[in-house]
């Protein structure tokens, strides 16, 4: 599955981790997973890395939709963070539209280019701990 998503011990954050190809409807599925997932209301973050992805055929309206989830999420998690890493080898993003649409939201968000900055920030944001990636 090019999405997979891993809720940490605690459940106070959750990882979306992007492999190979991944479509729009990938990702919506996996926001769907996580507004289903029994103890969503917990989440102080999320973590969204498509280091690993090759390829990311995602549009205008998937960002729109993935934007949506994210608002639904951050009505049960009020003051949730979300950061995202980027692809290492994908030339273009469009995670500065999804930010701008997080952003309507008052959802804290930040995009890096390395784990360690990433889970550095959320680290200094919310003072505690995150695992490292399996």
């Amino acid at each position: 599955m090019p999405v997979t998503i891993q809720f940490n011990q605690d459940s106070s954050g959750v990882e979306l981790l992007a492999t190979g190809h991944v479509l729009g409807q990938d990702i919506i599925q996996a926001k769907q997973a996580i507004i289903d997932h029994p103890e969503v209301s917990q989440l102080q973050y999320q973590l969204i890395d498509k280091s690993d992805c090759t390829e990311y055929q995602v549009n205008a309206s998937d960002i729109e939709s993935i934007a949506d989830y994210d608002r639904r999420i951050n009505v049960q998690c009020p003051g949730i963070l979300a950061a995202i890493i980027e692809s290492k080898t994908l030339r273009y993003s469009l995670s500065p539209l999804w930010q701008a649409h997080i952003n309507s939201f008052n959802m804290q968000n930040a995009s890096f280019t390395s784990r360690e900055d990433a889970l550095s920030w959320i680290r200094s944001k919310l003072e505690i701990s995150c695992p490292a990636k399996s």
